[in-house]
């Protein structure tokens, strides 16, 4: 019950760009006309990486997020899907990483992995 609450503070504080942190001026924006998708990128005040991902032109989160610490450790992984989360997102905790399997937001599988390192994700 622990780690799902972890869950779901490291979803709302860190994977979600419509928070509090995400509508400051730190932040790169660019249009990429292959995909057809806002490529965001969130920037803490020491202007190390705090998240990457895209917005479809409905301005809903879309592809693959990332979020960062102020260290540059990946917190978490995921897809987006039309503002949805789907497919497997990873969660960096503590002693571990949790793998959780989504579909349109909806959790439908939790898998703890011992491994606490999420930066092979990006092969």
């Amino acid at each position: 019950m622990k780690n799902i609450y972890l869950l779901f503070t490291l979803l709302f504080f860190f994977c979600y760009t419509q928070s509090a942190v995400a509508q400051n001026e730190n932040k790169l924006i660019e249009y990429n006309e292959f995909t057809d998708l806002i490529d965001v990128t969130y920037f803490y005040e020491d202007g190390s990486v705090q998240q990457t991902g895209s917005f479809n032109t409905n301005g809903l989160p879309h592809g693959k997020w990332t979020a960062y610490n102020m260290n540059g450790k990946k917190l978490c992984v995921g897809n987006y899907k039309n503002g949805l989360k789907d497919g497997k997102w990873y969660f960096t905790l503590s002693d571990k990483t949790q793998a959780v399997d989504y579909i349109n937001s909806k959790i439908i599988s939790v898998e703890n992995n011992f491994k606490n390192e999420i930066a092979e994700l990006d092969k």
